[in-house]
């Protein structure tokens, strides 16, 4: 299935709104605003004001964008807010988030193969049907006064989001993809919203830039693990690490790990961190299911486990059919010895494995990288 692509280039707010125009339609098609309306309560509002000014000082540039992106889609600000506030409005109900209703409307799966003659990170994303028609953005962000930083990247985006809480590149060799967690015991909301980090990532020079943006004070919403790769040279491969986050009153929780088995996997529960957190049948369903499989070798055996629906109820690659909520919106493939990102929208095996696009990563590459 063909994957729409667009080329962006201006500030944070023109980038925002050349892609809020170019796809209005699928961004206001994901948001359900009579439900939103009925939705507002004091309390929610609470939550959206103190969220918006902490994430206004930590990275206006990146309201802006939003902004841009409301205007170009002609969708209101306050909404497209509360969709980067998701996870953590689900968090500080105190509800379980699979609950129907509840749910923040994302999930993935992320394979890591590592064996000398192949180096490979996927990521699934996996969303909510309404939001499920994602894009490419390849966008080259110029400085302004609110961002000193230019930006290059390339990242698949669901409709009306922020680029960076998929998976993407930019051009100093760094790929972000990451798992959201589902904290348990969040009650307060003076951190800065994960979206607006995740977002931040895709800026990153280094894995120590990353690891600085993600210790900005004062420290993330919500529990996440980022999947983070440094390009080597062209053809030479990659760096590949695991830093699982958590919330706490004193800022961000971290935990920074290399992967160096030949294969490894990330999915929505933490592995190393002891943060309380609910843990859903899909990803345990998945877990299981990985670990049945035989060990990759390949793209192709990649993509087999990305495919597979041999679980009924809860399948890797999802269907958003009951009792799973969520729905496979895209692949994504980055092969660091052909030097590629190939997406896929549509189960990948049902299409020959054939890409719906494939992006050359050649030049996307850390000079001089320290890790």
């Amino acid at each position: 299935m063909a994957v729409p692509m667009i080329f962006v280039r201006g500030t944070n707010y023109e980038v925002g709104y050349q892609i809020g125009q170019t796809f209005k339609s699928r961004i206001q098609d994901a948001f359900d605003l009579p439900a939103l309306k009925k939705e507002d309560t004091p309390k929610r509002r609470e939550v959206y004001s103190a969220y918006l000014e902490i994430a206004k000082a930590a990275y206006p540039h990146y309201i802006e964008e939003l902004q841009g992106l409301s205007a170009g889609a002609d969708i209101p600000f306050e909404y497209l807010f509360l969709g980067c506030i998701g996870t953590e409005l689900t968090a500080l109900s105190g509800e379980p988030p699979f609950k129907d209703g509840l749910h923040s409307g994302e999930g993935c799966t992320d394979l890591i193969l590592n064996s000398g003659q192949q180096c490979i990170l996927a990521h699934s994303e996996d969303t909510t049907l309404d939001v499920s028609k994602g894009y490419v953005i390849q966008a080259h962000i110029l400085p302004s006064k609110s961002n000193p930083r230019e930006e290059r990247y390339t990242a698949y985006c669901n409709p009306g989001t922020l680029p960076g809480n998929t998976f993407g590149v930019n051009t100093h060799g760094l790929v972000v993809t990451g798992n959201v967690i589902f904290q348990k015991g969040i009650t307060s909301y003076n951190s800065i919203p994960r979206r607006f980090m995740s977002r931040a990532l895709l800026s990153a020079h280094s894995l120590e830039d990353v690891v600085e943006i993600i210790k900005k004070p004062p420290g993330i919403a919500s529990a996440y693990n980022a999947n983070i790769a440094v390009k080597k040279e062209d053809t030479d491969g990659a760096k590949l690490y695991s830093i699982e986050i958590s919330h706490s009153e004193n800022g961000s929780i971290v935990d920074v790990q290399q992967y160096t088995d030949i294969f490894s996997y990330h999915l929505n529960h933490l592995k190393r961190l002891d943060t309380e957190h609910y843990t859903d049948e899909s990803s345990l369903h998945r877990a299981q299911r990985i670990q049945q499989l035989s060990i990759p070798r390949n793209t192709d055996d990649i993509l087999e486990i990305m495919s597979d629906t041999t679980d009924e109820k809860y399948p890797i690659y999802r269907n958003g059919v009951h009792p799973d909520p969520y729905a496979t919106a895209s692949i994504g493939v980055f092969d660091f010895k052909k030097n590629t990102l190939a997406v896929y929208m549509g189960n990948p095996e049902k299409a020959n494995f054939e890409p719906g696009v494939v992006v050359n990563l050649q030049g996307y590459v850390q000079s001089n990288p320290r890790v």
